[in-house]
Formats: structure tokens, sequence, C-alpha cells
């Protein structure tokens, strides 16, 4: 049997979006399929939704899904699934996590989280005939890791550069593939590599998108669909070394607990990941990138309707002055949709607020 596996709406959001800009009258279209425009639906199933609808999409003998850290997810698959009559399966987990537990997950979870994910496989099987092999799973792993070193080298070049050379809209579409999935493996690791020469030429000639010594901020979330709004911030003159969850904490690194189980160490892996786990996995990776980072600044992109993004970046506001002191900017945004969130409105939010940075550089150097 042929099977062809894809994260098909994350192409096709990143497509669209970034390079056609032709996603607006998708998320026109997923309003009237069950998800009311006003409100805070995911717009990512909007277009999902959407996709089907227009044939885009083609209907899958069997869907994976996650109804772990949002409840939108799952709902708007069983609508899609009764409107266009596919089958789903669906990875669980549990969610009542304690203050103090990231980077450790306790063992019920790790058993819960890895059964969902065997149930999934199997029921999978069933439907195709593919059996997600040991094997299988070692070399996608090993595609995965080659990719994610070769975004690492990327930004940290990026992030250590003065000026900096290349803009967070070039970066953003390498750390999008990265959760993707991709038939092309090679061509994204050579693409990849590309891109890091061509930044090494323009770091050797001194070529920068933002002035040398310019401020450096970090944004906490990317607007997805769409690439404008990174640059936009840029020509504010402010320098973006890091944004959303690009970089690698060292919690994401340590040994597996369960190096004989490899779903039960995939649960484990992820937990370590910032934008899986808890609240506190999330605000405590944001206040470790602004300290290794040295930033003078933080800008708070609120996905006002994303479940799993929206209550952290509210809570991280106050966390993040509180412990860093630095001055925090909070911004209402969608990662997905930028018909009301456009370049040119983000960019006049953040004007006063790169230009109060400016000032604190400023006086900084000239009193020392």
């Amino acid at each position: 049997t042929n099977v062809y596996g894809s994260v098909a709406k994350q192409y096709l959001w990143m497509t669209l979006g970034n390079i056609f800009d032709t996603l607006d009258e998708l998320l026109d279209l997923g309003e009237l399929i069950g998800q009311t425009a006003g409100r805070a639906h995911c717009s990512e199933y909007q277009a999902y939704t959407a996709f089907y609808e227009r044939k885009i999409l083609p209907v899958p003998t069997i869907v994976v899904n996650c109804g772990w850290c949002c409840d939108q997810g799952a709902e708007v698959e069983e609508l899609c699934r009764r409107l266009y009559g596919y089958d789903v399966t669906y990875l669980d987990g549990t969610n009542d996590w304690e203050w103090g537990s990231w980077p450790n997950m306790d063992e019920r979870a790790v058993e819960y989280n890895a059964n969902s994910i065997k149930t999934s496989v199997a029921r999978v099987k069933e439907a195709t005939g593919l059996d997600i092999t040991a094997e299988i799973y070692k070399t996608a792993l090993g595609e995965v890791a080659q990719i994610t070193f070769g975004h690492k080298t990327l930004i940290d070049m990026v992030s250590k550069a003065d000026p900096q050379p290349i803009s967070q809209g070039d970066v953003g579409l390498g750390k999008l593939i990265q959760g993707a999935g991709t038939r092309y493996p090679r061509e994204v690791i050579k693409g990849i590599n590309t891109l890091i020469r061509e930044t090494k030429k323009r770091i050797d000639a001194g070529i920068g998108v933002v002035p040398k010594g310019a401020p450096r901020v970090y944004c906490q979330t990317r607007v997805l669909v769409d690439q404008k709004p990174m640059r936009a911030i840029e020509s504010l003159g402010i320098a973006i070394p890091r944004m959303f969850v690009d970089d690698v904490h060292p919690y994401e690194a340590q040994p597996t607990s369960y190096p004989d189980d490899h779903w039960k160490a995939l649960v484990e892996f992820c937990f370590r990941k910032p934008q899986m786990s808890s609240a506190e996995g999330v605000l405590r990776y944001w206040e470790w990138v602004a300290n290794d980072q040295k930033v003078d600044g933080i800008i708070m992109m609120h996905p006002i309707s994303c479940r799993p993004f929206c209550s952290p970046t509210f809570m991280g506001k106050d966390y993040l002055e509180k412990k860093t002191g630095l001055p925090i900017l909070l911004v209402e945004m969608d990662g997905y949709d930028t018909r009301n969130y456009s370049a040119g409105q983000i960019k006049t939010r953040i004007e006063s607020f790169a230009e109060v940075l400016k000032a604190n550089k400023k006086m900084a150097s000239e009193s020392n």
C-alpha cells in the first residue's frame, strides 16, 4: 500500500500565506463553517476547514490529531469528520502539572501519553497498512535532527552578529519546516545550508538589516503565515536575535530517562520543549532566552484566539517584568490571520516602544 502522510494544513498555510498571500479568502470561508467570526476561534482551523470545503486538501483515510493542549483542534476535527467523511484518531495527554515539575514528567503522565501514541499508531496501521516501526521512527528522527541542527546553527549566527545580518522573516520559514514534516528532507537540509553560507557572507561583509548597535528585542511569538510583520519591526531599527521558541533550551538536550522505549522517550522530549509543556515551561524558557541573549526589551505578541498561548502570554508579561526588569510591550496579534493584524498595524503599535528602547540604550552608553 502506498501511504502518504503529511501535516497537510501546515504545508498549505505556510505556502498560501507566506508565498502566495491568498489565505484571507479561505479564512472568510472557514468562518462560515461552524467557526463564526469574532468568537475567538482558531484561525488555523478556520483555514483547515476551508481546505476541505474547496477540495484543496484531499479527503484522507485517517487523521491523527491532538486534543492535548487545545480543545479546538479536536472539536474542529470532529466537525470535519462528519462533514467530509474520514476516520480520526487522537493523541491525548494530561495537563495537571505542578509548578516546579518542568522539565520532568511523572511516570503516570508518561505512561498515559505514550499509550495514546501507541493506540493511534495501531489505528493508522489498521486503516492504511502502514506500521510505524522503530526503524522508521529512528530514520525520521535523524532527519529532523539534521534540520534542527542546521536551523540552530543559523539562529546562533544571526544572534551573535552585529549588525543583524538577515531578517527574522528569512529565518522563519526554516523554523516552520521543522514542524511540518517533509517528503524532501535532503532538499530542506540543502536549503538551510545554503542560507547559512549566504548569511556568513553578509556577516563577513558587515551587511545588516538593522543599524549596528541597535537595541535587541526578544519576540516570543511569530506571525506564522506572513513574514512582513517581522520585517516591519526590524524597519524600526530593532534587532531581533531570537523569536518564538526557535532556540533549544539546555533542558531539551538532557538524556532520556526511557532509552528502551522510543514512544516514552518521545513524550518526555516533547514535554521538555517549552511550547509543548506547561505554562511554567514556557515562562521559564522566555526568561532564559531574555537573559541568554542579553536583550534590551521584550515584545509579547498576544495571540488572542490561541488557547495554548493566550494565557501564558498575559502571565508572561507580569512574570518577566519581575524576573528581568526589562521593558515589555504586549501586542495583540494572530499567528494565522493578518486581516486585522497587518504588518502596518503591528509596526504602528511598536513604534513608540522602539523609540523608548533606543533612548534607553543611548542613555546607558552615555553613562558609561
